[in-house]
């Protein structure tokens, strides 16, 4: 994950916010999934907090980072629902806003508090360096850019 490992080495001069998805990570396929690091980050070195969840469950919160590219360019995610009811993105498993109940009210309630604009210096978009090696690759990630961010 460099996004955090560039944090991390910058002294507090960077932060980041980062969606982080582990097979494809193309552009195109992070806007269907979102993020896919939810089994993954689920570990000791990830774990945040506590939260007390709806049901009054004190449950264990870990670092997966935000579950959607909207969540982080414009700081909510309207469409996005716990268990994907809706089919608002492909569900392949590994999205912790869709698989754990938890971290989705987690999610809602740390952008609820921080509900002031989003503001970013600069918002890097990274592709897999060997996707533009393919043409084919190559259209669909210009195809993203160009329709959806």
């Amino acid at each position: 994950d460099i996004p955090r490992l560039m944090e991390a080495m910058s002294d507090d001069h960077i932060y980041q916010q980062s969606v982080v998805h582990s097979s494809s990570g193309s552009l195109a396929s992070i806007l269907l999934t979102g993020n896919g690091m939810y089994k993954q980050w689920k570990t000791e070195e990830a774990y945040l907090d506590n939260f007390t969840n709806s049901y009054g469950y004190n449950e264990s919160v870990y670092d997966f980072g935000y579950c959607t590219v909207a969540q982080i360019l414009m700081g909510y995610d309207e469409i996005l629902q716990y268990g994907n009811k809706n089919k608002a993105y492909y569900n392949d498993g590994r999205n912790p806003c869709i698989l754990d109940e938890t971290y989705k009210e987690y999610m809602d309630e740390l952008l609820n508090v921080t509900e002031t604009l989003v503001n970013w210096d600069y918002v890097v978009l990274v592709d897999q360096t060997k996707r533009m090696a393919i043409e084919e690759a190559r259209k669909e990630t210009i195809y993203a850019l160009a329709n959806a961010y």
